[in-house]
């Protein structure tokens, strides 16, 4: 029973802590340099990227022994639903914002681990 009731804490909590959405209407929004960790059908690695004023992405993939570039175009279908369709899958874009940092989020149709990416200053 003690069991049970730190897991249903441990879960509680691990979602408290998720940074709550914040929807954009256009991309530009999102426009700039952004870098972080891609999952993606290539593997999973530190990446960077940039994203114009219209959606297109262009990326690198820094994989062990080489790099590998990446594109897409992200639509906003409207404020709050975001799609992303790229060289490395397709699926969600999510915006997050906690405590001033923004986050975001491309989770991959199907479910799977998101990709995760933070502005470059």
């Amino acid at each position: 029973r003690g069991v049970w009731t730190a897991a249903i804490l441990a879960l509680v909590g691990s979602c408290a802590s998720v940074a709550p959405s914040t929807s954009f209407k256009e991309p530009a929004e999102i426009a700039g340099t952004w870098r972080g960790r891609l999952t993606g059908r290539s593997g999973y690695a530190i990446a960077a990227m940039t994203i114009s004023q219209t959606g297109g992405f262009l990326g690198t993939m820094y994989l062990d022994g080489e790099d590998k570039d990446f594109s897409g175009a992200i639509t906003v279908i409207r404020p709050g639903l975001a799609l992303y369709r790229s060289s490395q899958g397709s699926g969600t874009v999510v915006l997050q914002e906690k405590d001033g940092k923004r986050t975001l989020r491309f989770q991959p149709e199907g479910g799977g681990v998101a990709s995760v990416f933070s502005p470059t200053p």
